[in-house]
């Protein structure tokens, strides 16, 4: 038996990582920051060569080829061309392929040598991570600096980020730096796994301000000062969407490169020429029955080297056998036949570990497939470090350093995730538990970057689930987010021993009162009273400066958002409208700001869940439709028009206390059972006949939880619906042009906006409170905690104080043409639906 170390092994050292591949090639080719370290060891069954036993195996598995395995590195030859000729004339080069289609190997082990034949080349090489501008420093600082230890090293990238982050330093000045240090160099900065930016960057500005540093270093049109630096990044293909929803780096993908898939020739040269080298043959028929079992894709490579690799443990001497290979499971199922026998042989203790670190090591995907993530030790635990090792050792996972010398683990390759049936349900039952995890990452980030300000701990439902989550799965959290939950709870209870203790000090007021002098008692009565205003204030005040503290989600720049939908699982839902008959459906995730298009329609309703959304849908005046989609097998689908076309347009959609669909259209609305698919009920005339109006408008719609029934705002006063007798039970505020609605969250008043400004607030029918706030239309009302509530018109936002019994207008940092809707995320977000996109508040508005 004998074992080959095939590493890029560096030790502490975060310099550089020097491939030396000794008799093989001539060459040293130096990649700075390139971190990589795999062995393999080869294990043949039977030999009847001794000297067998000493052949490394040419094929790389799940691993990427690098530069010392560019003799065994074949069926690219096309594309490394193409990419060398791209160095000689352009700055920016984007590699894009589908997972697995070999971007990393065609780079490293094609480009690369090549380049370095050429001579006159310096190699540097990052991943984006979760914070790119770090990444890059530590791909660049050794290129510009000398005698620094290892610590100087991370020091100064720090800085270096920092630099580049505010725009201290234009990263061209640190590329001069360079050049002057090796003027007769060219530098080649690979950025690989570039679509991390996307998976793992999860705040969109940091995002946008990397890419447009990129892009100004690395322009389209370089000019001859320019020609001294190439940027190579590798890209899965399946999040080309979300880099062209921004703009600047769209059109640079317009030149991009795109890794396709291999033909007939070139995967026989991928099977049969890296064992040629090595003298090694295939039985008569084995190359052909391969081919046979590998699909038409290029994210098929990963398992089709996996198989061959396991292939090459079992030949028999020079030769690799049909027998072999069948053993092996071939080449869709020998991963997963690999996978399978290494868990079968943990304890069931072990096993439940396992499956813990995995999901941990799976970013779930929002729209996209799932994704490998990379964990620290700190992350999973002192206690499961051995068994990460354990996994490592069987190629089921790679370990690794990062520049701050913490351990990282990610899963071998992504091939993993998508053919392991063990892992994939995993993922199915702890999907939604991963996906609030990632949320609370974010927000533990925000806490940590901001200082631990108590302003951004968790707090109401957000924190009663994050509670929840604690008790049920502590042991699946890392400290830092069990600190995070702790210390949200601290402040919370904090906060609840101070309003104990103002409630007791009533308490023991009341015993004072017939105690103490009636001017005593005055004095304290308006010292509460003032204490009590203030507070109010402050909350007022602290409310209007977080709302008009919005930025806008660049993604969606220069659309209409017309209409938002937050679910409960926090994922918004909005329109775009480009026309009277043309925009798109949108899903926007918050937590890593990827979008996603779907419909080419004009949506002028939403109603959505986690699996089923229900659309109102406008084309032209005599067909408007609902529409049902449903989220089936990782993609939404969605039905055809369902039976409600009633050349009508749907102006809001909300579901009651049992399930069922409420339609209000312009001219009525209409029951629809739980499946959305057959009309129960329609009140048309009933809505009518409650005016007298004859051209009767209906716009919004709530139901009312508490009572039972349902609300409805129309050009003609408001209508109520009493669902357990079925019939209109109260239609007041005749002849009052109504467009918006809301219930407060303690359901206790009714507000209604008018066309013409004013918002009435009803508790007692007889005498509803009115408020004019505006000159224009009140277009939509959402309520906040403590009887607080948020209005909007064409161009402005209003904020009521239930203390002051009063509105006041928010001053947007934003000059906003019109604004269409307002909504709120469940961790208390403002979303801002505008003509210019959509704008998102820095901080939560909870109260």
């Amino acid at each position: 038996m004998t074992e080959e170390n095939r590493s890029v092994d560096i030790g502490r050292d975060v310099t550089k990582s020097v491939i030396i591949p000794g008799n093989r090639n001539t060459a040293t080719i130096t990649i700075t920051n390139y971190y990589y370290r795999e062995q393999t060891t080869v294990v043949p069954v039977e030999s009847t060569d001794a000297a067998d036993d000493n052949l490394p195996c040419p094929y790389r598995g799940l691993f990427h080829f690098g530069p010392d395995d560019a003799e065994f590195f074949f069926g690219r030859e096309v594309f490394i061309e193409e990419l060398f000729k791209a160095t000689q004339t352009r700055n920016f080069i984007p590699l894009l392929g589908a997972s697995g289609s070999g971007k990393s190997s065609v780079v490293l082990a094609g480009l690369v040598p090549k380049l370095q034949n050429q001579g006159n080349w310096l190699f540097t090489h990052f991943r984006p991570g979760s914070d790119p501008f770090h990444a890059l420093a530590l791909a660049l600082v050794p290129l510009y600096t000398k005698n620094l230890d290892d610590t100087d090293k991370i020091i100064q990238a720090r800085k270096l980020a920092k630099s580049l982050g505010n725009g201290e330093i234009p990263l061209a000045d640190v590329f001069a730096q360079i050049h002057q240090n090796n003027s007769t160099h060219k530098v080649l900065l690979i950025a690989d796994q570039f679509e991390e930016i996307y998976t793992l960057c999860a705040d969109h500005k940091i995002r946008h301000s990397f890419l447009d540093i990129l892009l100004a270093t690395f322009p389209s049109s370089s000019t001859q000062s320019q020609c001294d630096r190439v940027l190579v990044a590798t890209m899965r293909a399946d999040f080309l969407a979300n880099a062209l929803l921004y703009r600047p780096f769209g059109d640079v993908l317009k030149n991009d490169i795109k890794l396709s898939s291999m033909n007939h020739d070139e995967l026989t040269s991928v099977i049969s020429k890296p064992a040629e080298k090595l003298q090694v043959t295939f039985e008569s028929g084995l190359v052909e029955r391969i081919l046979d079992d590998v699909e038409d894709e290029p994210g098929n490579l990963p398992l089709l080297e996996f198989a061959l690799t396991q292939l090459w443990k079992q030949r028999q001497g020079k030769l690799l056998t049909h027998a072999a290979y069948q053993a092996i499971g071939k080449v869709q199922g020998a991963l997963a036949r690999h996978a399978d026998w290494n868990y079968g042989n943990y304890s069931a203790i072990e096993k439940e570990r396992v499956r813990r670190i995995f999901i941990q090591l799976v970013q779930p995907g929002e729209g996209t497939l799932d994704t490998r993530r990379l964990a620290t030790k700190a992350e999973l635990g002192e206690t499961s470090w051995d068994l990460v090792k354990h996994l490592a050792d069987n190629r089921l996972v790679v370990t690794n350093q990062n520049a701050a010398n913490q351990e990282t683990v990610e899963v071998v390759h992504e091939a993993l995730i998508s053919n392991w049936d063990e892992l994939r349900r995993w993922m199915n039952e702890n999907r939604s538990f991963r996906a609030w995890q990632e949320r609370l990452r974010l927000d533990m980030k925000r806490w940590h970057k901001m200082q631990q300000d108590k302003e951004l701990l968790l707090r109401g439902k957000v924190l009663a689930e994050a509670e929840e989550k604690l008790k049920l799965r502590r042991d699946e959290l890392s400290d830092g987010e069990k600190e995070f939950i702790q210390a949200s709870v601290k402040l919370r209870d904090k906060e609840q021993k101070r309003r104990n203790f103002i409630r007791l000090g009533l308490i023991s007021g009341s015993i004072l009162i017939a105690i103490l002098t009636p001017f005593i008692v005055k004095q304290w009565q308006q010292a509460e009273e003032k204490n009590s205003q203030d507070r109010y204030r402050a909350t007022f005040e602290r409310l209007k400066n977080k709302i008009a503290d919005v930025s806008l989600v660049d993604k969606t720049k220069d659309w209409s958002i017309t209409n938002i939908f937050v679910t409960d699982d926090n994922k918004i839902w909005m329109s775009h409208r480009k026309s009277t008959e043309e925009g798109l459906l949108i899903a926007y995730d918050l937590k890593s700001d990827a979008i996603k298009t779907y419909l080419d329609a004009n949506i002028t309703a939403i109603f959505a869940r986690k699996k089923d959304i229900w659309l109102g849908v406008y084309k032209k005046k005599d067909n408007s439709y609902l529409l049902h989609g449903s989220f089936k097998g990782n993609r939404w689908q969605f039905d055809d028009e369902l039976e409600y076309t009633r050349s009508k347009q749907i102006m809001s959609l909300v579901k009651d206390s049992q399930d069922n669909l409420w339609v209000a259209t312009l001219n009525g609305v209409c029951l629809l059972n739980s499946q959305g698919c057959e009309i129960v009920k329609e009140i048309n005339s009933a809505c009518q006949s409650s005016g007298k109006n004859s051209q009767i408008h209906l716009y919004q719609t709530i139901f009312d939880m508490k009572r039972n029934l349902l609300w409805i705002a129309t050009n003609n006063g408001l209508v109520r619906w009493n669902l357990k007798k079925e019939k209109i039970s109260r239609c007041f505020l005749s002849s009052k042009y109504l467009y918006s609605i809301t219930i407060d969250k303690n359901n206790s008043f009714i507000w209604v906006g008018h066309k013409d400004g004013e918002i009435t607030r009803i508790k007692n029918e007889k005498n509803p409170e009115k408020f004019f706030v505006s000159t224009e239309n009140v277009r939509n009302l959402i309520p906040l905690a403590n009887g607080f509530i948020l209005a909007s018109t064409r161009k402005e936002i209003f904020i009521y104080s239930p203390e002051q019994k009063q509105w006041s207008g928010v001053n947007l940092t934003h000059e906003i043409n019109e604004i269409y809707s307002i909504n709120i995320t469940r961790d208390g977000h403002l979303l801002i639906g505008t003509d210019k996109g959509l704008y998102l508040s820095q901080k939560p508005i909870q109260i």
